[in-house]
């Protein structure tokens, strides 16, 4: 399912590695990484670790929301503190995940949040045409191919005026828990976004400096030249025929 160009480098020590980790996934899930809600400590360190990306939805003051591949939820819950009056729409393929978001917004007290079951490669089969304000994603590209990651975007520009994306960067310092992470460098992102410039998009890439603990540490392992690197980048897709 995950060929050899999910990852950039191709040296036999990294091929074996991602073979291994490949082959874990066989017994090892989503719904085993999200089994239960975050911990309000991680919850908490979750979003500050990606508060940039959440700004740039926050600074446009949205009426209505989708996150595509939402996971437990914590960004949506998290963005929901903040615009009250934002209905969010999270979008899972995973029940069992989809199960778990519930519970993490029901310990938080969100009223503002709707859990839709369904595919990312179908949302226009699902919701209006440009329904939404904005389309929101985070972790979730970096886990397809170069035709999938452009089916993906399609389908939330059909639905959404504004898609805002999060993904690592090539100085992330891991594959994933599940090993099939995309781990792209910034040139690369230009040219699968390329076709949406072309098309008239307002498409912007940036460099996000995040402030994760985690992520740094791990970073300083690889060396101090590493530490200050951007360990994401963000993505936004504006639709300016629609405003």
């Amino acid at each position: 399912m995950f060929g050899s160009e999910y990852f950039e480098k191709s040296d036999e020590n990294a091929c074996r590695k991602s073979l291994k980790k490949k082959l874990s996934k066989l017994i090892y899930g989503w719904e085993d990484v999200y089994s239960k809600p975050p911990s309000s400590f991680n919850f908490l360190a979750d979003n500050i670790l990606h508060l940039h990306y959440l700004l740039e939805v926050m600074k446009l003051r949205p009426k209505k929301v989708l996150e595509v591949g939402c996971g437990t939820a914590s960004h949506s819950i998290f963005l929901s503190v903040f615009l009250r009056k934002t209905e969010f729409y999270c979008l899972d393929s995973n029940e069992k995940v989809l199960d778990v978001a519930k519970k993490n917004s029901q310990r938080y007290k969100r009223k503002n949040i709707k859990f839709i079951f369904g595919d990312a490669f179908h949302l226009s089969d699902i919701f209006k045409e440009k329904e939404f304000d904005i389309a929101i994603s985070q972790g979730l590209l970096e886990h397809f191919s170069n035709e999938e990651i452009q089916k993906l975007i399609n389908e939330q520009l059909s639905v959404a005026h504004v898609v805002i994306i999060n993904v690592p960067s090539e100085y992330y310092p891991s594959e994933g828990v599940l090993g099939e992470r995309r781990i792209s460098k910034k040139e690369w992102w230009r040219n699968i976004l390329r076709e949406y410039m072309d098309k008239g998009y307002n498409v912007r890439i940036e460099n996000l400096i995040d402030i994760g603990i985690r992520t740094r540490v791990l970073a300083l392992k690889r060396g101090l030249k590493y530490f200050l690197k951007p360990m994401h980048y963000l993505i936004v897709i504006k639709d300016e025929a629609g405003d």
